[in-house]
C-alpha cells in the first residue's frame, strides 16, 4: 500500500492524531511531502506533522527525546532524530548511519549530551510507509503496548497530553488486576505482597500511564558485549517498560519470555511483573505497617543506590499510605470472573455475526455486552468493555478477514468508520 492509502486507514489515523486534535494540518504536510518535498528533516516539517510521526514512533516503541523519554512535543530534536535512525537501521532503510554510530560510547550522565554523534537523518517516504505497515502488522499480531490496540491508544493519548492518573483512578483501573496478581503469587509461591506496594510502584513510576524510557548507555554497553545480537533486541533490553518501568534486561526476573514481552504483555501481566519483581524483598513487602527502613529498602532495590537524592523512599511511603486509606474506605476491586466463564475466540474462530467493511479491509463484527478472551501465542488475553473509551453499554469484537487477532472497538468508532458490506 502507498503512504497515502496507509494514512487513510482509520486505525492509523487514531494512532497519528489525538482525538482532541484535528488531523487536517498534518495531512496538508503529508500532501506537500508526497507532492515532491520527499524528505522530512529536523527543520523542514511543521509541529503537527512531527507530532503525528512521534505518535507513530511511540506506538512502535521508539524513544523521541534525547533524555530517552517518550514524548509527543512536535520537536524533531535529537531524540526523535535518533529514533528515526534506529528504525531505519533495524529495517534496512539507511546506509548513512551504522550500528557503531547508534551505539556511541557514553555514560548515563553523558548520553544526552553526546547524542550529537548521530547525524541528522531524513524521514523518507519508504520510512513512513514502513512505519505505517509495521504498525498495522503489530496490531494484527498483538505486538503493541499492553497487547491490545485499545489499551495502546489509551496510553498513547494520555502520554501525548500528559493526562496521568491519580491514586483513586489507578485503584479503579488496576486494582482488580493487582489483587489477582498478589493472590496468585501467594498461592503459587507462598510469597505475600501487599497490594499497596504494587499500587505505590505504579503511582510512582508511571502514574498509571505507560511511558517507556530508553537508556542509551545500556544500549552502548550491551552492544560492546554482544555485537552479533540484533540491534532491536538490544534496544528493547535497554528500555524500561510497562506500568512498573521494568528494564527489558530484567525480563527473566519477572518470568517474561523476552524483553519485548514487557512492552506487549497484557495489563494483567504488566501488574504481575511488578509483584514478581518485588519477590526478593518479600520480608518487607508483606508488612501491613512498614516503617522508614522498609521504604528505603524497597526504594534502593527498585530505583537504585541514588534513590535518596530524589526522595524515592518518601514518595513510596506517601503512595503506600494513600492507597492503604483508599482500600480501607473504598475496598479493593474484585478480580475478574474466572477465565473459563468468558467467551473465548482465537485466530480464525469467527462466530456468526454481520460482515462489514472498513475501506479496503473487511471485518466481521460481533456485538458484545460482556468481557471475552482471545487466545494468542503468548497466552490468553482478557478483553473487557473498559478497554474501550466509549462503549455505550456494549461494544463490538472485530474479526479481521485475514484471520489476525480479534480486537475490541467502540460503537461510536464503528458508526463513524464502518459500512455494511455485500454478502459473499
Amino acid at each position: 500500500m502507498t503512504l497515502a492509502e496507509l494514512s487513510a486507514d482509520p486505525l492509523l489515523q487514531r494512532i497519528l492524531t489525538h482525538p482532541d486534535d484535528a488531523n487536517s494540518v498534518w495531512q496538508r504536510d503529508l500532501e506537500r511531502f508526497l507532492a515532491g518535498d520527499t524528505m522530512l528533516t529536523r527543520r523542514s516539517a511543521g509541529e503537527t506533522a512531527i507530532m503525528a510521526v512521534q505518535r507513530l514512533m511511540v506506538f512502535l516503541g521508539y524513544s523521541t527525546a534525547a533524555s530517552g523519554g517518550f514524548l509527543v512535543d512536535g520537536d524533531f530534536g535529537r531524540g526523535t532524530n535518533r529514533g528515526v535512525a534506529q528504525f531505519q537501521f533495524e529495517h534496512g532503510l539507511t546506509r548513512k548511519i551504522d550500528r557503531d554510530t547508534l551505539c556511541y560510547p557514553c555514560q548515563w550522565n553523558t548520553a544526552a549530551r553526546l547524542i550529537t554523534a548521530i547525524p541528522d537523518t531524513t524521514l523518507t517516504v519508504p520510512t513512513l510507509e514502513r512505519m505505517a505497515t509495521v504498525a498495522l502488522e503489530r496490531i494484527g499480531a498483538g505486538r503493541v503496548m499492553s497487547g491490545d490496540i485499545e489499551h495502546a491508544i489509551f496510553h498513547l493519548n494520555a502520554l501525548h497530553k500528559r493526562r496521568f492518573l491519580n491514586s483513586r483512578a489507578i485503584l479503579a483501573r488496576y486494582g482488580a488486576y493487582v489483587r489477582a496478581a498478589c493472590d496468585a503469587l501467594d498461592a503459587e509461591e507462598d510469597i505475600g505482597v501487599r497490594p499497596e506496594w504494587v499500587l505505590a510502584i505504579i503511582r510512582q513510576e508511571t502514574a498509571g500511564v505507560i511511558r517507556p524510557r530508553f537508556e542509551q548507555h545500556y544500549l552502548s554497553r550491551l552492544n560492546a558485549a554482544e555485537p552479533d545480537t540484533s540491534l532491536e533486541d538490544l534496544r528493547l533490553r535497554s528500555m524500561s517498560m510497562g506500568l512498573g518501568q521494568i528494564m527489558g534486561e530484567n525480563h527473566r526476573a519477572v518470568g517474561a519470555a523476552n524483553a519485548e514481552a514487557l512492552f506487549s504483555a497484557p495489563v494483567t501481566e504488566q501488574v504481575a511483573f511488578i509483584a514478581r519483581f518485588l519477590r526478593p524483598r518479600h520480608e518487607v513487602v508483606r508488612k501491613a505497617a512498614p516503617g522508614d527502613a522498609d521504604f528505603r529498602s524497597v526504594a534502593r532495590f527498585y530505583n537504585g543506590p541514588a534513590y535518596e537524592s530524589h526522595h524515592y523512599h518518601e514518595k513510596l511511603a506517601r503512595w503506600f499510605r494513600e492507597f492503604r486509606q483508599l482500600i480501607e474506605t473504598e475496598g479493593l476491586p474484585e478480580p475478574a470472573s474466572p477465565a473459563a466463564s468468558l467467551p473465548r475466540f482465537s485466530r480464525g474462530n469467527r462466530p456468526d455475526g454481520m460482515t462489514w467493511f472498513r475501506k479496503s479491509t473487511r471485518v466481521q463484527l460481533l456485538r458484545m455486552t460482556e468481557p471475552f478472551e482471545v487466545e494468542t501465542q503468548e497466552g490468553v488475553q482478557r478483553i473487557a468493555p473498559d478497554t474501550v473509551d466509549d462503549w455505550d453499554g456494549g461494544y463490538y469484537v472485530a474479526f479481521p478477514e485475514d484471520g489476525s487477532k480479534p480486537y475490541a472497538i467502540a460503537p461510536a468508532y464503528v458508526r463513524a468508520n464502518y459500512e455494511p458490506a455485500a454478502a459473499d
